[in-house]
């Protein structure tokens, strides 16, 4: 962006002009937001299969495996923008950041410093819920079961375990398509490789 360019999507987006060039980050890093519902939401649509098998030899009495690797995709699903989206919706396309870019312009500063943050005057970053999201995850799952007579007891061994191969959510059509295995932010939620 040209230091024109930046100024009036600065003040666009409600900065006054006195603090262009003097905007702090949000203090603790955090920008407010605005959050709401959404009356015109609908049914998330899954679309999901599974394929595996189970194992019960016969020279082991009592015990049992089962394999089964999944896949699913959800489309319309419930979500808001990341932050990351919000922000790089505006700023992340150098020739689309104009001071009438919806993008842009739906994101308000605080009209007494500019920055992201403050009292309930400053609106922040935007996060409608729409049905725009899309998750796809896919992955297997095995289940060990081991049953024995001790004599004096009966032995109950079991395991279960799921490996996730991947796990992508993109929150709307435009924002990133981000892989969540292994990671942790604002824009993923826990999602580790291995659960036992």
């Amino acid at each position: 962006l040209t230091n024109a360019n930046l100024r009036a999507v600065c003040i666009a987006q409600g900065a006054p002009a006195t603090t262009i060039g003097a905007i702090a980050n949000p203090s603790a890093q955090q920008a407010n937001g605005t959050f709401g519902g959404n009356p015109n939401l609908g049914v998330e649509v899954a679309k999901t299969w599974t394929v595996g098998s189970v194992w019960q030899p016969e020279f082991v009495s009592n015990f049992s495996m089962s394999v089964d690797y999944f896949n699913i995709k959800v489309t319309g699903a419930v979500s808001s923008p990341t932050s990351g989206d919000v922000i790089g919706a505006c700023f992340n396309n150098l020739s689309a950041s104009s001071a009438t870019n919806p993008a842009c312009t739906s994101i308000r500063r605080s009209p007494l410093t500019g920055g992201l943050d403050g009292g309930s005057e400053t609106l922040g970053l935007p996060f409608p819920l729409s049905n725009l999201g899309r998750i796809t995850t896919d992955g297997v799952d095995v289940a060990i079961r081991y049953k024995r007579d001790l004599g004096f007891a009966d032995l109950n061994w079991s395991f279960d375990g799921t490996w996730n191969n991947s796990n992508k959510f993109q929150a709307t059509p435009t924002g990133l398509n981000r892989e969540c295995i292994g990671f942790y932010s604002p824009n993923c939620n826990i999602q580790p490789e291995y659960v036992f």
